[in-house]
């Protein structure tokens, strides 16, 4: 039996829709449209095979999307790490310094991607060009600081919210000088 076009757009959809999560935080727009595009390809490809195929073939092609779906469901955590710890490394530094410049700002803080109002007051005009600056680079839309976490938030609609956060404590190697060096670190 040789693959017809419909039987390689099945295996081409899932493909697609297996390599969106790796995009899920680094770039949730292409992940939404690759997601969108791989389920429209795989679907309409699997209504075509129960169409036209033979019964022994629709059986086939219907156990190979099964087992599609089932790798992409085992694949899907580990490749939305991938692309959170993408998105860290890629933005390292910038991270850093707004992570830095929040922890050394007293209180909960909450930043919005499109807003300044009640920040100019907090930040000096430095600090304030650091956050907008991670704000233009990056697909994060909000910035959330409490008293041991940061949160940045990626994605955010009703109750579905994809980001990471950055937890932070006091180094205890300060030996009583005062002097505060804090550890970050990404969890994710």
């Amino acid at each position: 039996m040789r693959p017809k076009l419909r039987h390689i757009f099945l295996i081409l959809g899932a493909t697609q829709v297996i390599i969106s999560f790796y995009y899920y935080v680094s770039a949730h727009t292409t992940y939404n449209v690759l997601l969108i595009a791989g389920l429209i390809t795989a679907t309409s490809s699997l209504v075509f095979i129960w169409l036209k195929d033979t019964m022994r073939t629709k059986c086939l092609w219907t156990v190979v999307a099964i087992l599609l779906a089932f790798i992409q469901q085992v694949t899907e955590k580990s490749s939305i790490q991938q692309s959170t710890m993408w998105m860290i490394q890629n933005n390292e530094e910038m991270l850093r310094d707004v992570s830095m410049t929040l922890i050394s700002k007293p209180g909960e803080i909450l930043l919005l991607k499109n807003s300044k109002k009640n920040s100019a007051a907090l930040f000096t005009t430095k600090e304030w060009k650091k956050i907008s600056n991670i704000f233009q680079k990056t697909d994060i839309k909000l910035i959330s600081k409490n008293s041991t976490r940061i949160y940045y938030e990626v994605y955010g609609m009703l109750d579905s919210r994809v980001g990471f956060s950055c937890t932070y404590s006091t180094s205890p190697t300060d030996f009583g000088t005062g002097l505060k060096t804090y550890i970050l670190k990404w969890n994710y």
